[in-house]
């Protein structure tokens, strides 16, 4: 199945017109990215994937959250949205977190939508 997640674009960054249908603006005016996250679940194994280079602590954290033996992440998938750092890189700064089109609330807003959708899963 297929999970939409809303989290905040970054000012100042555009968004491809071949993409809109990933994209809306909030009711206070926040431009969003909306991120398909898609899952697959087999007995005591799920596959969760997204559009994004992850970086791995956000994996991690999904995987020990989840309710499932096995939990992996896959990305790259249908697509590429670019990078999609901890809130602790956007911090930091560096090249993935000054490219990316999210925000620090980014790692939040995933993470709690997927463990949120994992335990419904179960």
């Amino acid at each position: 199945g297929e999970h939409v997640i809303e989290s905040p674009r970054k000012n100042g960054m555009g968004w491809p017109e071949d993409l809109a249908r990933y994209a809306r603006i909030s009711s206070a005016g926040t431009p969003l990215v909306r991120l398909p996250v898609r899952f697959l679940k087999l007995n005591d194994t799920v596959v969760w994937a997204a559009p994004v280079e992850l970086f791995c602590e956000i994996a991690m954290r999904v995987r020990a959250d989840s309710p499932f033996a096995n939990t992996f992440y896959f990305g790259y998938t249908n697509g590429w949205f670019g990078y999609l750092p901890t809130a602790r890189a956007f911090e930091e700064g560096g090249y993935e977190p000054n490219t990316s089109v999210f925000t620090g609330q980014v790692e939040r807003d995933l993470t709690e939508g997927v463990i949120t959708f994992l335990q419904g899963l179960r």
